[in-house]
């Protein structure tokens, strides 16, 4: 195909450059015409360099000024979002935007009525969605091979905390952390939450208390179409970057295991020894970011709908401030309860 898509991605940490990396040299059809951080230092001009980016810029303004530009990945702090999907929209660029969407309902729907009216594509970062096992998982509960769906439940733990400056404007452990395990929840199910009671505690990191923030949480949700689903989160697991997932269904049970390190198991007389899972979720599901990407592209040159909407990033930000309201308050909270903006 001689069209390519050019892409502009906002904001340089660790997952602005995985997509860049991913784009640069996994994507076909995809020329990253610039690379902008407000925060534009050297080793990020190197960094790029070494990537054949020739446009690394401050302002990402300019981005949006480029005609040429067709689509923006924007993967900036989380407070940033609604202005950059306003800008974009407005200078009708198509839309990747990183989660969580944003953690003001207001602020959003005022970005995304913009959105709308631009008419341009949107994809919500949500990449365990492309995950080959969890795809997998959720054809079976879509096909009755295990019979009826009932509950879901998804342990998410986290080898090494994130740094506590990051935490500190991270929007606490429902928003930074389990949003995905919210989204694979809806993604699994089928269906939108109508009730969460969550709870957490601080073992590890006391600093975390003065944020507020948990650095272990759990939540138990009731969806509209009947599930359960129980998710625990914990933001420090020296093992590996540890993410399990099962269905239990009236005629059996479907489960998503732990990617190892490799394959090779060694047993002996004083036990079996496994690989462990990997140390870092980029790792993890570097090839359902290279999907989504590839998702995106084709979603902007054959017209195909978009796998990941803004709705689907909406809803777990509502599910997110459930659960931090549920927590605060020790109390079920109700969806409804939680206003869209």
């Amino acid at each position: 195909m001689d069209r390519k898509v050019t892409a502009a991605v906002i904001g340089l940490g660790r997952i602005g450059r995985t997509h860049v990396e991913i784009l640069t040299g996994r994507v076909a059809n995809v020329t990253v015409k610039y690379v902008a951080d407000i925060y534009l230092n050297d080793e990020m001009k190197k960094w790029a360099g070494k990537l054949g980016i020739e446009n690394v810029v401050k302002n990402p303004d300019i981005c949006f000024a480029d005609m040429e530009v067709d689509a923006v990945y924007i993967c900036t702090s989380t407070d940033t979002h609604s202005e950059y999907i306003v800008k974009a929209a407005r200078a009708g660029k198509h839309i990747f935007c990183e989660k969580p969407l944003d953690s003001d309902l207001a602020r959003l729907g005022r970005a995304l009525r913009e959105l709308e009216a631009a008419g341009v594509l949107f994809q919500t970062g949500f990449m365990r969605r492309f995950d080959r096992n969890h795809s997998k998982a959720r054809r079976l509960i879509q096909s009755g091979n295990c019979g009826k769906a009932q509950m879901i439940r998804i342990s998410c733990r986290d080898t090494r905390q994130s740094p506590y400056e990051y935490l500190k404007v991270s929007g606490g452990i429902f928003f930074d952390m389990m949003i995905h395990d919210f989204d694979m929840v809806r993604f699994l199910s089928g269906s939108d939450a109508e009730e969460i009671y969550a709870t957490g505690g601080v073992y590890v990191d006391e600093r975390l208390a003065e944020i507020p923030d948990v650095d272990t949480a759990a939540a138990v949700i009731h969806m509209k179409n009947g599930m359960m689903a129980v998710i625990d989160n914990g933001r420090q697991c020296w093992y590996g970057h540890d993410q399990r997932s099962e269905i239990f269904c009236t005629d059996g049970t479907i489960q998503v295991m732990n990617e190892r390190e490799d394959t090779v198991v060694v047993k002996k007389g004083d036990g079996i020894v496994y690989p462990k899972p990997p140390d870092f979720f980029i790792e993890r599901y570097y090839d359902a970011y290279i999907a989504e990407n590839e998702s995106f592209v084709d979603s902007i040159l054959y017209g195909t709908p978009v796998s990941v909407t803004a709705s689907d990033g909406v809803e777990p930000i509502r599910m997110a401030k459930a659960a931090q309201m549920s927590l605060e308050q020790r109390r079920p909270v109700k969806l409804s309860e939680i206003l869209e903006g």
